[in-house]
């Protein structure tokens, strides 16, 4: 279906690569103008120009975002999800509700296109929470010296990965039975070639590939670092041999930088948790990890989640999509949020998509056959955007 062409927000056009590469890097200044206008015309990770909308008056580009196609994996499927990304205003049209009314358009132009959520990396949590996006993902960042961790057995058979594919291929499995994960583009896979990086496969005892995990090291005048930029394993063995592995790295490294699930519970696995270089933020208490916020999701299409044989149904309460809102029952809308029956729950998109990845939204379809890998169930989006 083609993309709805109305209100604010227009598609951008090669003419416009210059001006909104001037743009993004005024509300983003991590990258200069040249190299946002290089990767318009060369291609981005994750989308093309014709992924980017932009707002105009009387010739002026006043405000612009993109609109990426990802399929995210949730609980044994793969959903057409709305990426989000980059909405930026020119500095003399901000606070004028302009990037709420792009954001809305958006939002519309992902259900149009029949995609079942919404996903992003927020600037201002509470303005994307007034959209109706959640908070979904969280990692404990712990800071720690290699010999903290167990030196788990399997460790020894981590290899330095010769083929990228093979990285490829382990990715795709955990995707399946992964909350979060991205069908990964290839250009998603350009960080490999950074010469800091370096990737490692575990090989299981029949010579199974079951993990992987990529490292950069950063080398200090007083200690060298090594943080762990992914780890995946397919089972809970290959995941403590990875875990292994990163504890014989002793010799090498001083301290490692590990983002971990929740349900990893790193805090229970190193001999001293503390945080490396933290203080005593209360008495005698200590901080074990930093506390990381990610992605923020909602739903856009309550038929798509729903079991049509199921008699469960729930109100969603959804003011900036009319056609989302009302009372859904077996992927049918059956009247507005207020006709909820007693007991039935009503929420907003956000919290609707929390409980869909959580497996607890009323009527949600049963995966079929999922077998989730280690903290399969926890949300995990390895991929910015």
């Amino acid at each position: 279906m083609a993309d709805v062409i109305e209100g604010p927000l227009q598609p951008a056009r090669t003419e416009d690569v210059d001006e909104l590469a001037l743009l993004w890097s005024q509300a983003f200044p991590s990258r200069s103008a040249p190299e946002r206008a290089r990767e318009l015309r060369e291609g981005m990770t994750y989308g093309s120009l014709g992924d980017c909308w932009v707002v105009r008056d009387r010739g002026d580009a006043l405000g612009a975002l993109r609109t990426y196609r990802l399929s995210l994996h949730a609980r044994g499927r793969c959903w057409p999800t709305l990426g989000l990304a980059a909405v930026a205003v020119a500095p003399d049209h901000r606070r004028q509700g302009l990037a709420r009314r792009m954001c809305v358009h958006a939002l519309r132009i992902g259900r149009e296109r029949g995609c079942v959520l919404a996903a992003l990396f927020p600037f201002r949590t509470s303005f994307y929470a007034d959209l109706g996006f959640n908070l979904v993902g969280s990692l404990h960042r712990h800071r720690f010296a290699p010999a903290d961790l167990p030196l788990y057995a399997g460790w020894d058979r981590v290899r330095r990965a010769r083929d990228p594919g093979e990285l490829h291929g382990i990715y795709h499995a955990a995707a399946l039975g992964s909350t979060g994960l991205i069908d990964r583009p290839e250009p998603a896979w350009r960080f490999l070639a950074d010469p800091r990086t370096a990737a490692y496969v575990h090989y299981d005892e029949a010579g199974h590939a079951t993990g992987y995990l990529v490292t950069r090291a950063a080398r200090g005048r007083t200690s060298d670092r090594l943080r762990v930029l992914e780890m995946l394993a397919l089972d809970r063995a290959g995941y403590e041999a990875l875990l292994g592995w990163i504890s014989a790295q002793r010799d090498q490294f001083t301290g490692i930088v590990y983002d971990a699930l929740p349900g990893e519970r790193m805090e229970t696995r190193l001999r001293h948790a503390r945080r490396a270089g933290g203080g005593r933020p209360r008495g005698l208490w200590m901080d074990t990890a930093t506390l990381l916020r990610g992605p923020m999701l909602r739903l856009l299409d309550p038929a798509a989640v729903q079991d049509g044989a199921t008699a469960a149904g729930f109100g969603l309460l959804d003011p900036d999509l009319p056609g989302s809102a009302g009372r859904w029952v077996g992927g049918r809308r059956t009247g507005g949020p207020a006709d909820a029956r007693p007991g039935e729950d009503v929420m907003g998109p956000g919290e609707a998509a929390e409980r869909f990845l959580a497996g607890r939204l009323p009527g949600q379809r049963a995966p079929e056959r999922w077998s989730p890998i280690p903290f399969g169930e926890e949300f995990r989006m390895l991929d910015e955007f």
